[in-house]
């Protein structure tokens, strides 16, 4: 065996584990030497290095620009609306901001990358494992951080549920266990993201992966999934509205998945319309509910954010071609305004293109589910599920570069589609894999 058939057959199956780990761990919330720079920033250039030296790359770069070919036109397209506002009078981001871009876009093209050489080569299981291993490293680094801080996390979630005051699992727990290691004001701001995206990602990988992999006892697949269930805890625990709302949206992909008939889909339709209200009246009284409650019906972040997007409008309004040519403080919290407002009507058209681009995608996956071979509809929904993150960060965000573990998974999303939609060929292991259809499809595509 050459030492590239040995890179092939042993190393590549993991190396998406290993970056995997460090896109979605407390690694990529330090900062290095008290600096700006984030592990995820040598993350996004040890991956692409670890990608060039793959056998096939160019092969594997051709199938996966070819599964989203509007989203990277619609990235390049931003980024030459970035280099055209920097190249004004007036600088609105320091360059710094450009580069970390190109990086993020850069990491979700080498990801995808690596991760589809991975289930090409069947390295299910260890994919599988990801969620578990992020959670025990989480537990040992969140566990540091409150010993630091004096921090009992039992008596902090107590105080929040009697006190019906979900801020006080943000500032008591979560944001001071984090104050010791990371200083940045603006990743503080949005910790609740910070912490929720970089597990909601793992989820549908998990989920996917435990279809395909092969475990030698149970006892690893119990593993598994308790990691899978892990990272659902961390999604909610922080109190991110838009973490809640992806993850709503993963289980309507997967929910998706089971119809089988037209006559399916209008039950499951009734039954969701009517399911989630009857929740919320039968755990009305329960201290837990009163506080996801207290946490969905507040408004002052709302508040200040209709107030910022006002601003940018007003700045649109005044320049719409070119941009505005001085600062505003805050973001809209919506990708195509800010981008818009910062870098002109080529930004609007960039920002809108890419939004555009996913949702096509996860419609396209979503139909391809009820018209699939049942093995193949977790596919699929997967690929719908892991672009619902990205589609939630678009219209909530803070800055027009989205949060970095967004970037993994549409990656991710896009290496499947490149396996399960692209041209076939021998190697496709998730359509070869797949079992024989069952039961009525509820629509022909």
């Amino acid at each position: 065996m050459t030492w590239t058939d040995y890179l092939d057959r042993r190393i590549l199956p993991y190396l998406g584990l290993i970056f995997g780990l460090f896109a979605t761990t407390p690694l990529v919330w330090v900062r290095l030497f008290g600096t700006s720079i984030a592990p995820y920033h040598v993350f996004a250039l040890g991956l692409i290095m670890a990608v060039a030296i793959t056998p096939g790359a160019i092969d594997t770069l051709q199938r996966l620009i070819k599964s989203g070919k509007l989203i990277w036109a619609a990235c390049g397209l931003l980024a030459v609306a970035m280099m055209i506002s920097f190249a004004g009078a007036t600088i609105i981001f320091e360059p710094f901001f450009f580069a970390k871009y190109v990086a993020f876009v850069a990491t979700a093209l080498a990801t995808g990358m690596l991760f589809f050489i991975t289930i090409r080569r069947g390295g299910f299981p260890v994919v599988a494992l990801m969620p578990a291993v992020a959670g025990v490293i989480f537990v040992a680094f969140i566990s540091v951080q409150f010993s630091l801080a004096s921090i009992d996390p039992i008596e902090v979630l107590t105080l929040a549920i009697a006190r019906v005051d979900p801020n006080i699992v943000m500032n008591q727990l979560f944001r001071a266990a984090f104050a010791a290691s990371n200083d940045d004001v603006l990743f503080r701001s949005n910790l609740k993201q910070s912490l929720s995206f970089a597990f909601i990602v793992m989820i549908p990988i998990g989920l996917l992966a435990l279809s395909y992999a092969k475990f030698a006892n149970n006892a690893v697949k119990a593993i598994a999934l308790t990691g899978i269930g892990f990272a659902v805890v961390m999604t909610i625990a922080p109190f991110s509205r838009a973490a809640w709302l992806a993850l709503f949206l993963i289980g309507l992909c997967y929910a998706i998945s089971y119809v089988r008939t037209a006559v399916g889909l209008s039950i499951f339709a009734g039954i969701l319309g009517l399911g989630i209200p009857m929740l919320f009246v039968l755990g009305g009284n329960s201290s837990l509910f009163q506080l996801i409650e207290a946490r969905l019906t507040a408004s002052d972040s709302l508040d200040a954010r209709v107030f910022t997007a006002e601003e940018h409008w007003q700045a649109i309004g005044e320049s719409p071609f070119l941009g505005r040519s001085e600062i505003v403080e805050g973001w809209a919290h919506n990708v195509i305004i800010d981008a818009w407002s910062a870098f002109g009507i080529l930004g609007m058209v960039a920002a809108l293109l890419f939004f555009l681009a996913m949702l096509g995608m996860a419609i396209k996956a979503l139909i391809l589910t009820l018209s699939a071979p049942l093995g193949q509809r977790k596919v699929h929904a997967t690929i719908a599920a892991l672009l619902c993150p990205a589609l939630v960060r678009m219209v909530t965000a803070p800055n027009v570069t989205i949060d970095f573990p967004v970037w993994v998974g549409l990656g991710m999303a896009l290496a499947l589609a490149a396996d399960a939609w692209g041209e076939a060929t021998t190697g496709d292991h998730l359509r070869a894999s797949s079992p024989q259809p069952r039961g009525r499809p509820a629509f022909q595509v």
